[in-house]
């Protein structure tokens, strides 16, 4: 099943760049276009999401940006306990003039930041006990900017590869609820293990989380998981950076054209401030998506 898309909006945004002060705000249109692919077989699945937009700023075109994502899975049922499954990522941002990692200001454009991901295991079943094991890649490169007297400022050397193991036991209560236990660690290592201020930011990070997936309708499913993350550098002078984490994902569809999505989210991201160890990011979207249906007779 294939549904292309093409979405356009307006608005306006009170501070585009993200910076601190002085501030200006400006209209802005945006375009997206984008698939959505599902299959539709008796086993084994595949999925894919694909999307590209552009902003447009009427008094800030040093904010315009373009933003993608990209995100395909594969599952593969080697019997009827035994699955593997398969995930290629992808995602297009860029860093705002406002960012506290962009110094000196003065940038004449945001400088892209890409990441490429991969993720491999499988699932075993023993009754109505589930384990699964799966290795993540991931690749976050960053792209030079350009400074207004068009000197380079060199962003790339912050460039990161991350490798990371995780672990989950889900036990099914009800063939509707599945808690779960999950266990994870991840090495990162740049391009160049000292960055431009002199610290040293390879790091490892563990996690561990409990929650649980749920189907209580077929209408309302979703999972929600709570746990504790934290990450070490190879500089002594950084600080570990750790805490709670929450992630949720809730999808209600209320009906068959209208899907309302709630999604939660934590990431400890990186960044290359003197005496910093990065930030710790906490995100909550609310979409609802409301689909308008055609018959045509002949």
């Amino acid at each position: 099943r294939l549904v292309p898309y093409v979405e356009a909006l307006g608005g306006y945004d009170s501070n585009p760049n993200r910076v601190t002060a002085p501030t200006k705000g400006s209209g802005l249109v945006r375009g997206e276009l984008g698939v959505t692919a599902r299959s539709d077989w008796s086993v084994h699945e595949f999925k894919g999401d694909l999307r590209l937009g552009y902003s447009k700023y009427f008094d800030a075109p040093q904010a315009d940006r373009p933003d993608g994502q990209a995100k395909l899975t594969w599952r593969l049922d080697a019997t009827r306990d035994t699955a593997f499954d398969l995930e290629l990522r992808g995602q297009l941002d860029t860093q705002r003039p406002g960012s506290p990692d962009l110094t000196p200001t003065g940038i004449r454009s945001r400088p892209l930041v890409t990441s490429l991901g991969a993720t491999a295991g499988g699932a075993h079943r023993i009754g109505d006990l589930e384990l699964s094991l799966h290795g993540t890649l991931d690749r976050t490169m960053y792209e030079d900017a350009t400074l207004n007297s068009g000197a380079k400022l060199a962003l790339a050397r912050n460039s990161y590869n991350t490798y990371g193991l995780r672990g989950r036991v889900a036990y099914q209560v009800t063939p509707g609820v599945r808690p779960f236990l999950e266990a994870g660690a991840d090495l990162r290592r740049r391009d160049e293990s000292v960055d431009s201020n002199g610290y040293a930011r390879d790091s490892a990070g563990v996690s561990a989380r409990a929650g649980s997936s749920f189907e209580l309708t077929r209408q309302l499913t979703g999972e929600v998981a709570a746990g504790y993350a934290e990450r070490a550098y190879s500089d002594k002078r950084l600080a570990n950076l750790s805490g709670p984490t929450f992630d949720a994902s809730l999808v209600w569809i209320a009906s068959p054209l209208t899907t309302v999505s709630l999604r939660g989210s934590t990431a400890f991201n990186e960044t290359t401030i003197a005496n910093a160890s990065g930030a710790v990011n906490r995100s909550l979207t609310l979409d609802i998506s409301d689909r308008k249906s055609t018959r045509l007779n002949s």
